[in-house]
């Protein structure tokens, strides 16, 4: 059976340019329509997560979107 990860992107402007670094959640997923709806669901609290590891302001643009792709490694 293969099992699904999602892996966030979130980016954020520094005063020397864009900064983008990819997020691995924990989780893994039964399949990937579950990963998508957990992406779709979760992205504005994520970009919430963001703004307290960088101790941003509330109003800091944030910008996250996310894959889904298998769990594990290939055989």
């Amino acid at each position: 059976m293969i099992t699904f990860k999602i892996i966030w992107t979130v980016a954020f402007m520094m005063t020397s340019g864009p900064v983008y670094k990819d997020v691995p959640e924990p989780y893994t997923f039964k399949s990937k329509k579950e990963c998508d709806t957990f992406g779709t669901k979760m992205v504005k609290r994520m970009e919430d997560w963001s703004r307290g590891v960088l101790s941003a302001a509330w109003e800091t643009p944030i910008f996250v979107v996310w894959r889904c792709e298998p769990a594990g490694q290939p055989a």
